[in-house]
């Protein structure tokens, strides 16, 4: 296993003041709470697990100059495993483990195979997860290093990549509840990942989200987001600048889900989505760092997506599926592209990819075979917004939980 640095986390004193108010939330709550059921004590402790094994091509692109990069076709794994202990129906501790290299706070993957002839990497293990986690009424939150707890439209990962974990204090509040209608407030303080062990520079941010069942068929959910990073100067590991400067960053999402009678191959439900991207940082053309200076403007950006499916399964969890697809343009400096997807192509060095900048294309076919194992197939097209750069890729991915 390659070796790993010793984990530090020093909170500022903002982290200090967040701290202390997740727990006095709780505690007052649960002091006007009833008291919660107790818990049998082989109920306690649990272990999960779950794998990934993915056939991956990579066809027919160009790099930034213009010139056709080598196809690259690869079988790689990942493996997650964690452990969850209830201290009672309210709090709850949790650490994970995953693979992947120390020097990625966006990779995974191990690639166990290249059927070109390339080497295969070092098996490696890192810690992503470790908090502890509360709720009473209308109140909820952690302490610790979790992954991106701020709702997005169909869940995608165009904005914050799943395996990017943060390490901090989070909070959500239910504002208001009634039959058909909810409203939350979600906010946090965290730092942020540099590679997949060290830190380097802080995230501030809040959410409001609404709920609102339009009719027995129709479901809005819309949300409005504003994410602060200030940089630390100091990431050892991030690229293009992205550690030296800082990002605000709003977000409105839309996501509408209509229920239809279930008809050919059992399809029973339709999800469309939008995000709109905006970077309210001021970037001067003459910055000294050059990316920053070219890309001073280019601070936009939106998805549009919509997810076609059914839940329906026989008594094994047999038969659910989803066909999906998705459109991205997103400016260079629109978002952090340390931190977002890094499914789309294979820009970037030395496992930091770079994926913005650019506009394109994924579409999907996923089916569970049982509740707990799914193949998930994806197709993704992408073009440069300001280079020749473009790319495809071709994903097959094998799912099993545990």
């Amino acid at each position: 296993m390659a070796n790993s640095k010793e984990i530090i986390f020093r909170p500022c004193p903002l982290t200090h003041i967040a701290v202390v108010a997740f727990a006095l939330c709780l505690t007052c709550t649960g002091a006007r709470a009833q008291s919660a059921p107790v818990l049998k004590k082989e109920n306690r402790f649990e272990l999960f697990a779950d794998t990934r094994l993915r056939l991956e091509s990579d066809f027919d692109s160009v790099d930034e100059s213009g010139q056709a990069r080598e196809d690259r076709d690869r079988i790689r794994l990942r493996a997650r495993l964690g452990a969850r202990y209830k201290f009672s129906e309210r709090f709850t501790a949790q650490a994970r483990a995953r693979t992947g290299p120390k020097f990625s706070q966006q990779s995974t993957n191990i690639t166990l195979l290249d059927l070109n002839g390339n080497g295969a990497d070092d098996f490696s293990v890192v810690m992503d997860q470790w908090f502890i986690q509360g709720k009473s009424g209308h109140i909820e939150g952690w302490l610790g290093r979790n992954t991106f707890p701020f709702w997005r439209q169909n869940n995608n990962e165009m904005f914050w990549n799943d395996n990017a974990t943060i390490a901090g204090s989070y909070l959500q509040f239910g504002l208001h509840e009634t039959q058909g209608t909810q409203i939350q407030l979600r906010a946090g303080y965290f730092v942020l990942p540099d590679g997949a062990i060290d830190f380097s520079g802080q995230l501030a941010a809040a959410q409001l989200v609404l709920g609102h069942r339009l009719n027995e068929d129709w479901k809005m959910t819309a949300g409005a987001g504003y994410f602060h990073m200030n940089s630390s100067g100091n990431a050892e590991y991030l690229i293009d600048g992205n550690g030296n400067r800082d990002y605000r960053i709003g977000i409105a999402s839309i996501q509408a889900e209509r229920s239809i009678q279930p008809g050919p191959f059992d399809a029973n439900f339709i999800r469309l989505g939008a995000d709109l991207i905006r970077n309210f940082s001021n970037y001067s053309s003459k910055d000294s760092d050059p990316v920053t200076a070219e890309f001073s403007e280019a601070k936009d950006g939106f998805t549009v997506s919509t997810v076609l499916g059914s839940t329906i399964t026989d008594a094994e969890g047999t038969g659910r599926w989803q066909v999906t697809y998705m459109y991205a343009y997103i400016e260079k400096l629109a978002i952090n592209s340390a931190y977002a997807q890094s499914n789309w192509v294979r820009w970037g060095a030395n496992r930091q990819s770079d994926v913005s900048n650019l506009k394109g294309h994924e579409v999907g076919f996923r089916y569970w075979i049982n509740k707990n194992v799914d193949i998930n197939n994806r197709l993704f097209v992408v073009d440069s917004l300001t280079t020749p750069q473009d790319g495809n890729r071709f994903r097959v991915d094998l799912n099993i939980r545990f």
